[in-house]
C-alpha cells in the first residue's frame, strides 16, 4: 500500500508516534529488574518478545512503504535493498531479507503479515513462510496457497523456525508428487517456480542449517519431516 509521497514526515502522526515510544523505552533502560519475582520475570521476557516483534512488523510496513514508492532510485541507490544496506548499514542478506519479507506480507501473504502485527509468530518464522510458500510448485492453485500459507501459520503456534522449515520442505514435497487440482493422481514433480511476495532470484531465508539457506531449497524432506508434521493435516489433503 502506497500512501501519498507528499505528506511531510516531519509533523506526521506516525513520527510523534515514534517518539513517544522511544521515550517510553527511555524510561524503563536501568529500571528494577531485579525487583520482579522470578515468575514475573519471565513473563516480561515474553512480553518484550512480543513487543519487539511488533514493532519489527510495523518496520516491515515501513519498508514496504519505502519499497513501493520506489525512494531508493530517488536517493540515488539502484534498489531498496542497497539503500537499507546503506542507511541501516547491513548485510546485503539481511536487507535482502527484509525487502523480501516485508513485500510479501504487504501484499500475497497478508495472513502472515497479521500474525507478525499481532506478535503472534516472530519474524524468523515469517521469514520461514515467505521463502516455503516461494519454494511451492508453479502449478499449485491459489486456493491451496492460502491453504498451505494457513497449515505453516498453524504449525508455527509448536514449532520454531528450524522445525518450521522442514515442514515446509515436506509441504513442498507433498504439493509437487501430488496434482494442485481436486481428486488428482500422482505426477512428475513439478518445477519449484512459484512466487509468493518477492524475487525467487532473490537469498533465501534463515533455515534450519544456520547458513543463511531459505531451508526448503533441497529436494525430498529429511526424515524428521513426517515426525514433526504429525497431528497436522497439509493442504493436499492427507493426515500425516
Amino acid at each position: 500500500m502506497v500512501s501519498n509521497p507528499e505528506s511531510p514526515s516531519r509533523t506526521h502522526v506516525l513520527v510523534d508516534e515514534l517518539a513517544a515510544v522511544s521515550a517510553r523505552i527511555d524510561a524503563m533502560v536501568d529500571g528494577p529488574a531485579w525487583s520482579m519475582s522470578d515468575a514475573g520475570l519471565l513473563e516480561f521476557l515474553l512480553d518484550c518478545s512480543v513487543v519487539l516483534t511488533r514493532l519489527a512488523a510495523f518496520r516491515l510496513q515501513i519498508v514496504a512503504e519505502v519499497h513501493g514508492r520506489d525512494l531508493a532510485r530517488r536517493a540515488g541507490a539502484s534498489d531498496t535493498v542497497a539503500l537499507l544496506r546503506e542507511r541501516l548499514r547491513v548485510r546485503a542478506a539481511d536487507a535482502n531479507r527484509l525487502v523480501d519479507v516485508a513485500v510479501a506480507v504487504d501484499g500475497p501473504l497478508a495472513a502472515t503479515g497479521e500474525r507478525l502485527a499481532a506478535g503472534e509468530i516472530s519474524v524468523e518464522q515469517a521469514q520461514v513462510i515467505v521463502a516455503g510458500m516461494r519454494s511451492l510448485p508453479a502449478t499449485v492453485t491459489a486456493d491451496v496457497r492460502r491453504q498451505a500459507e494457513a497449515f505453516l501459520l498453524r504449525q508455527a503456534d509448536e514449532f520454531d523456525p528450524t522445525a518450521l522449515a522442514r515442514l515446509a520442505r515436506h509441504l513442498r514435497g507433498t504439493l509437487t508428487r501430488v496434482d494442485s487440482g481436486p481428486g488428482g493422481d500422482p505426477s512428475d514433480p513439478a518445477p519449484g517456480g512459484g512466487s509468493e511476495g518477492g524475487d525467487p532470484s532473490r537469498g533465501g531465508e534463515p533455515g534450519d542449517d544456520g547458513s543463511g539457506s531459505d531451508g526448503v531449497s533441497d529436494g525430498q524432506p529429511d526424515g524428521s519431516d513426517g515426525a514433526a508434521a504429525a497431528g497436522g493435516e497439509d493442504p493436499a489433503g492427507r493426515r500425516e
